[in-house]
């Protein structure tokens, strides 16, 4: 129910997060958004401890509501769809993809990409309105349609640092 300007409010953390990744993340956390001088602190968890953690947060800390936002069928169509939203909207100015890109927000392809990180529905219900999930969030102000909010998840979930047709 609460998190602050540098951190999520990990009430919807289940919902926003694929739980393979946060085994791994609580395991070895590594910096998400380089521009910030705060990370994550190593909690040296063991293997066990961590799957505990990421069980708890998958099961329990979820919003059935953004869950099935994730429940939409994507083809070439759709991923190219997104594909043209990202660019339009400059998303390399604050996000990387590999080497290339922006410095305020998250990498796409450092230490997991997106589809390895995150829920299909939390990124639909991110890219339609972003301020209502995180008020003092960076991102733009976009107001994507949910149909462009599908689109552009399709694409982005489709993005590795080294893959054919991935920004330049």
């Amino acid at each position: 129910g609460v998190g602050r300007n540098i951190s999520y409010d990990l009430g919807l953390e289940g919902s926003r997060a694929r739980r393979e990744w946060l085994v791994r993340y609580l395991k070895l956390p590594y910096t998400i958004r380089p521009i910030l001088t705060v990370r994550m602190p190593v909690f040296n968890l063991t293997d066990e401890e961590a799957r505990v953690l990421a069980d708890g947060i998958a099961a329990n800390w979820r919003d059935p509501r953004i869950d099935t936002l994730g429940d939409f069928v994507s083809g070439p169509r759709e991923v190219e769809a997104g594909r043209r939203l990202f660019e339009a909207g400059g998303c390399m100015s604050c996000h990387q993809v590999g080497s290339k890109g922006g410095y305020v927000g998250p990498s796409f392809t450092s230490g997991a990409t997106v589809r390895e990180q995150f829920r299909r529905g939390w990124l639909v219900r991110w890219l339609e309105n972003g301020h209502a999930i995180k008020p003092d969030v960076l991102e733009p102000r976009y107001a994507f349609t949910r149909d462009e909010a599908q689109a552009l998840t399709a694409y982005l979930m489709t993005i590795t640092p080294d893959a054919p047709g991935s920004p330049r």
